[in-house]
């Protein structure tokens, strides 16, 4: 006997967000870093700090994308692309807006967006990341997703794409109950949680830059071969978890060292592979003296 799985809001968000993201060329690269003095400074850096404050690796790597962002800001965009003129233009911000894919089991992710990462110091940052968490304790995740959806699908109607908004409206119509969104009096309750305590529409918007951490799932090794790009961005960032595994020094010698991996990904459209190459050095610098993060705190 066989049994079909229907889509579910989320589901069919995050299946429309990556099909449209593989229309465009990628170029992917992977990198290997010794992260073994920036584990111990992380470590240093917590000594004095209670448990629920301490800074993560996590975040850590969200502001070396974010600072290499300074360096590499032609990565820090969206893209308009017109396959019949065979034309396009990028747009470029100054403001590093990181959205970070939370993982709420294991076929449900909730992607939020944390704005201005540049300009938030590694405390402020961890902090918000740990207000994240206490929000969406409060946030019911169908009506969220389903909010940002009906917000996506006005925009595209404003823009004239009538076909597709058509589509999403019959899409909507279609979830109906088997979403179990709000209604009634018990919509009228939740609507009346402040928006400083549950994530909104505004928190769900689509940032300048995706970066998703595989580390975050528990008990899970290996790395990340490929990555979607979600359109209109031009660059995303996958980071692994921490593996012990032996490197070669400066001197040729072979040590043991905590390798995390990284993986990036752009729109070949817009960018080429040696557009990050400046983040990487970068990067590699910083791990290589890892000190330098104190003066982030």
């Amino acid at each position: 006997m066989k049994k079909v799985i229907k889509f579910g809001l989320s589901r069919k968000i995050v299946a429309n967000m990556t099909t449209e993201g593989w229309s465009a060329p990628h170029a992917c690269i992977i990198y290997e870093y010794d992260v073994t003095k920036l584990l111990e400074v992380i470590k240093d850096i917590n000594r004095e700090r209670s448990i629920k404050n301490r800074i993560t690796l996590n975040t850590v790597m969200l502001k070396i994308i974010a600072e290499g962002m300074r360096i590499c800001p032609e990565m820090n965009g969206h893209i308009k692309y017109n396959r019949i003129l065979a034309g396009g233009k990028v747009t470029l911000y100054d403001n590093v807006d990181i959205t970070i894919p939370f993982f709420l089991s294991r076929s449900e992710t909730l992607a939020v967006t944390i704005k201005n990462v540049e300009s938030k110091s590694l405390s402020q940052l961890q902090d918000e990341i740990n207000d994240i968490f206490r929000r969406l304790k409060n946030t019911n995740v169908n009506q969220a997703m389903y909010e940002v959806a009906l917000s996506d699908t006005l925009r595209e109607l404003r823009h004239f794409h009538i076909i597709k908004a058509l589509g999403r409206f019959i899409g909507f119509a279609l979830e109906g109950g088997y979403a179990r969104l709000l209604r009634g009096k018990e919509k009228r309750e939740y609507n009346k949680i402040p928006a400083s305590d549950r994530l909104t529409v505004d928190d769900l918007k689509q940032g300048t830059i995706t970066v998703s951490n595989l580390g975050t799932l528990k008990g899970t090794t290996g790395i990340c071969t490929i990555l979607e790009l979600i359109p209109p961005q031009i660059s995303a960032y996958a980071i692994s978890s921490v593996e012990d595994k032996p490197v070669v020094d400066r001197d040729g010698n072979i040590k043991a060292a905590k390798v995390l991996t990284v993986t990036g990904v752009i729109d070949h459209r817009a960018l080429d592979a040696g557009a990050g190459l400046p983040l990487v050095r970068y990067a590699r610098r910083l791990f290589n003296h890892p000190e330098v993060l104190k003066e982030y705190l």
